[in-house]
């Protein structure tokens, strides 16, 4: 074979093999090929040379000891097979064939793993040539190759680590000893509004500097810089558009060869959003603390209503028609009485622990009943015009959920007309058809009322309208909301089976638009038989348990004027005395719900395993999913909101009574009685 690529001409000084005779030719091309194996072997590179078959001629001691073997194990055995994967043989033979041909497959520097005999990869980098016969044939291919696992290893990790900084969601840059920016990440760039080439090359502190801080703040950092060490501090920076943000930023020098500080590494993350949603919680956690006030203010409140009322209507009852003055005293008291409810219950939808009753109802009514408090709702700098006529469309929902979502929906636009406005409010049917599919895609075909809520205020963009139903998303101040308003909206109305859109453009004002379907109006014997009529008189024992004296004193004088047998207790756990007394009876327990030491659902399940069967009608000002728990209603007989009157309590005692009688299990008045509004 001869060792070169067959040049054109040979140096002067030298005879050409060819020029030789046979003999003598072939004692010469022997010792050139000696010649050039013991310089292969030399080399401090891997040396190999292949056969046309892929056989190994020629390992040097360098490659040879890289891959586990001897230089003479190697010789002989199968390239490819021996230290080629499994997997790049073919594509290795396949090009081992085009460099037999002749066509032109090889580069003068290429990488490939190669499998040591333990199995690990080596990845080396080649030079190749090839070796031709004395008839011009490709004979051998020979390579020098250089071991570059542990660069490429070095590379791979230093683009891993550069995709990692480059791709982090915390600002990083680097600067050198003087404070240059070298490099910015993306984040930077987001957060900051300068693009890199526009910050690269400036001071990282002129920058960014917010006016915020004092001069002797950035002096105090470049101490903290000029000792080498790390730190740590929130900061206040400037963004490319002017305003201003927080970060919270960590400061790093790292270090030269020599061990010079070569420069820092600045990472800073935006406090802006962990702001907010301090700021949210903190709101959240004051509105639940105002809930919790404005609850027990009204359970309260309804305690004494009860009380107040019907003593008036107990009163009113012994009055001779004739004393007509006295009688419209009397009126006087219970319709203030009334009215006073109709506040707790504003209050308990506030608070939203008002027991959630969906009845058919004439939204119009709703509104008008809740005028007053809108208006002192949006101050004088906001007028409230009602389009909302009697009997347009009935709709089934809970009045007190209702009535809360008008409230969020009217604070909402007053707050988008901080200089005043009109807020209009209207009621009409519509209906919902084919074509409207894509506007009210889970309304079904069909009459509907819709609700209207329009304000005339600062509008929204685009953007807050596609979110502006999403929970904790608000476009107001810090402590100036929860984000959670118009979240609780389109959860009531989607519950009650509407839907609900909002249409806005900035400086337009801002339209809410809910449509439920419409039912049909309540029939009035249904009216009648609920509201007016007889009380049907008692028969039976009522153990009766409210913590509220003047309650518990009216209570009892009622069911005893009934017919009832009245045992009474002023709370859980003198109830459960009388209970455990030899002898004892009741027909059905009547308790208030929130009772401080036992609440009522605790006693019912008391005397439950006492007095397996006991039939319970719960009564409360309120109903607190948190006083409650889960499951309150099974076994229970009824629910009763206070304040009551005498009609209704006797009503309610005698449905329990019928309920627990009922063959078939839960009567009318469990049937009718609600889970508490979550």
């Amino acid at each position: 074979m001869s060792v070169t690529d067959r040049p054109s001409a040979a140096p002067a000084d030298l005879v050409a093999l060819d020029d030789l005779a046979p003999g003598a030719a072939a004692a010469a091309r022997a010792v050139a090929e000696a010649r050039f194996r013991e310089l292969l072997g030399s080399v401090a590179l891997c040396a190999l040379i292949i056969d046309r078959s892929g056989t190994i001629e020629l390992a040097n001691e360098h490659l040879a000891e890289l891959l586990g073997w001897t230089p003479d194990d190697l010789v002989g055995r199968d390239w490819f097979d021996t230290c080629r994967s499994e997997a790049e043989r073919p594509e290795a033979r396949a090009w081992l064939a085009d460099v037999i041909a002749g066509r032109p497959v090889i580069e003068r520097r290429h990488e490939n793993n190669v499998v040591t005999r333990t199995g690990s990869v080596r990845t080396l980098r080649w030079s190749t040539t090839v070796l031709h016969g004395v008839d011009g044939d490709v004979a051998s291919v020979a390579s020098l190759g250089e071991d570059v696992t542990e660069a490429r290893e070095t590379e791979t990790e230093l683009a891993r680590l550069a995709a990692a900084v480059a791709q982090a969601t915390d600002m990083i840059a680097i600067t050198g000893p003087d404070g240059t920016i070298q490099y910015v990440n993306r984040a930077f760039e987001l957060e900051s509004g300068y693009a890199a080439h526009e910050a690269v090359g400036r001071v990282l502190v002129d920058l960014v500097r917010s006016g915020a801080h004092p001069d002797e703040f950035y002096a105090d950092l470049d101490a903290l810089n000029d000792r080498a060490g790390a730190w740590a501090d929130t900061i206040v920076d400037r963004r490319r558009d002017g305003t201003l943000h927080e970060i919270n930023l960590r400061v790093s020098p790292f270090r030269g060869p020599s061990g010079e500080v070569a420069g820092y590494v600045h990472v800073g993350r935006d406090l802006t959003r962990e702001r907010t949603l301090e700021a949210q919680l903190r709101q959240a956690v004051k509105m639940e603390a105002i809930g919790q006030l404005a609850g027990g203010i009204a359970h309260d409140f309804n305690n004494m209503l009860t009380a107040i009322r019907g003593y008036a209507e107990l009163v009113d009852a012994e009055i001779p028609p004739r004393d007509v003055e006295v009688r419209d005293d009397l009126a006087q008291i219970i319709l203030t009485a009334d009215r006073a409810a109709a506040l707790t219950r504003q209050l308990l939808a506030f608070a939203r622990k008002q027991v959630a009753e969906p009845s058919v109802l004439d939204p119009a009514g709703v509104i008008d009943g809740l005028a007053p408090m809108l208006r002192r709702l949006l101050g004088e700098h906001v007028e409230l015009v009602l389009d909302a006529r009697p009997a347009i469309g009935w709709i089934l929902i809970d009045p007190h959920q209702l009535e809360q979502v008008l409230l969020n929906l009217a604070v909402n636009g007053r707050d988008a007309m901080p200089g005043g406005g009109t807020l209009t409010i209207g009621v009409a049917e519509v209906e919902v058809d084919a074509a409207d599919r894509k506007a009210w895609p889970h309304l079904a075909p069909g009459p509907h009322v819709e609700l209207v809520v329009a304000d005339t205020g600062l509008g929204m963009t685009r953007q807050t309208l596609d979110r502006v139903f999403e929970p904790f998303f608000t476009t107001k101040a810090p402590g100036h909301g929860t984000g959670m308003g118009l979240a609780m909206v389109h959860g009531i109305v989607t519950g009650a089976g509407g839907e609900i859109m909002a249409e806005s453009v900035p400086g337009g004002g801002a339209t809410f638009r809910l449509r439920f379907p419409r039912r049909d109006a309540p029939g009035d014997p249904d009216r009648d038989s609920a509201d007016g009529g007889a009380v049907p008189a008692g028969r039976g024992t009522v153990l009766l348990v409210e913590d509220e004296p003047t309650v518990r004193a009216f209570a009892a004088r009622c069911l005893r004027d009934l017919g009832y047998l009245v045992v009474d207790a002023a709370g859980g756990p003198a109830a459960v005395e009388l209970a455990d007394r030899p002898g004892f009876h009741a027909d059905l327990l009547v308790t208030d719900m929130a009772m401080p030491g036992m609440p009522g659902t605790e006693l019912a399940r008391t005397l439950a395993a006492v007095h397996p069967g006991l039939p319970v009608l719960f009564v409360s000002g309120y109903a607190d999913a948190t006083l409650v728990g889960e499951g309150w209603m099974d076994g229970a007989s009824g629910f009763l909101a206070k304040p009551y009157t005498r009609e209704s309590l006797g009503r309610a005692v005698a449905e329990a009574l019928a309920s627990s009688r009922d063959p078939s299990g839960r009567g009318a008045a469990s049937r009718r009685a609600s889970r508490p509004a979550s």
